[in-house]
């Protein structure tokens, strides 16, 4: 007599779990490459292609693909979201030998602890407009000019990032230091303040910002004001009042409620692990293999923002979702706490 097969988490193949996670967590979260991944096993008597690694996680992601499609449907549906992109190399079938420039554009629910990223060949309006067009509440940008035209949209308003403004006067301080320093320590003020209100509710946090920071506010649009007639308007400084007083109104929606950010610096952290990978692996293998990997990086990055350990997490996911009711899928995130 012969024991039953214990399940695998793909179908037909006998990759287990904890394999199958190793491989995923050291290519999306150490940076391993899956060639370098092929030598660590043969040192140690393993045979194993690239090709069957790359098939193992394809099947993984096709797994996990319900799981991505709530997680999307989730920070989409925050009324609070922040957005930015990052540039992915990608090989192109139809070029043979070259590789083109994709990109990674990430999506940010601070307010739920969850980031999606999703691939898509431009940068041009498309991929945000696919997903934002049903989105309502407050949406935090940088100064690219492809988010403008949300803030036009009903139900939408749109945040400026301050650590975005700031660099662009710190960029201008070799050709103007005194104006770059007064304005710079203006913008360092409105974060010691915000440092002071770790902790506190939302509603005491948005209290204090209009009781201290809407005067610090106030004072450094009048002083960009009376500048601003005094340089030239191609020069850096010119370049830095100009980006800053352009997007003023935005700058200062933060203030409005103790839930929103001071700058986008949370979702730019959260696209540090793909610059890391970029390095690591340079490119992917296909535009399908890019969409992979903003899906991986999903989940990667979504474990990181709630403190849980990914290789736990993704070896139990993967272990129990193919038996999983669909209508409790959500309970599988990284976010999710039992009531």
């Amino acid at each position: 007599m012969t024991a039953d097969l214990p399940e695998f988490p793909i179908t037909k193949d006998i990759v287990g779990s904890g394999l199958l996670t190793q491989l995923i967590i050291s290519k999306f979260v150490d940076g391993l490459p899956i060639y370098r991944q092929v030598e660590i096993f043969k040192r140690q008597g393993v045979e194993l292609s690239t090709a069957t690694i790359a098939g193992w996680i394809r099947a993984a992601t096709e797994l996990l693909s319900p799981l991505y499609e709530n997680l999307q449907k989730q920070v989409l549906s925050s009324r609070f979201a922040q957005v930015d992109e990052t540039r992915l190399q990608v090989l192109d079938r139809l070029i043979k030998g070259k590789s083109v420039r994709g990109w990674i554009w990430a999506y940010h629910a601070p307010l739920l602890r969850l980031v999606m990223f999703d691939y898509a060949q431009g940068r041009g309006k498309e991929n945000p407009v696919k997903h934002l067009q049903h989105f309502q509440g407050y949406l935090q940008t940088d100064g690219y000019g492809v988010y403008d035209g949300f803030g036009l949209l009903p139900g939408i308003t749109l945040l400026s990032c301050w650590a975005h403004t700031r660099r662009e006067f710190f960029e201008a301080k070799d050709y103007d230091l005194p104006r770059a320093e007064h304005i710079l320590g203006e913008i360092g003020l409105l974060y010691d303040l915000e440092r002071t209100r770790k902790g506190l509710s939302d509603a005491e946090r948005k209290r204090q910002r209009e009781e201290t920071a809407l005067p610090v506010l106030d004072r450094l649009h009048a002083y960009m004001l009376s500048q601003q007639a005094a340089v030239l308007p191609a020069s850096p400084m010119g370049k830095a009042l100009n980006y800053a007083l352009k997007r003023w109104k935005k700058l200062l929606t933060y203030t409005q409620s103790g839930e929103l950010e001071i700058d986008s610096n949370l979702i730019e952290n959260s696209i540090r692990p793909i610059a890391i990978g970029r390095k690591a692996f340079l490119f992917a293998g296909s535009h399908e293999g890019a969409e992979r990997i903003a899906m991986l990086y999903s989940f990667m990055g979504s474990c990181k923002k709630n403190g849980v350990e990914p290789f736990a997490w993704l070896q139990k996911t993967l272990e129990i979702l193919p038996s999983w009711p669909a209508n409790r899928i959500h309970e599988l995130l990284p976010n999710y706490k039992p009531e």
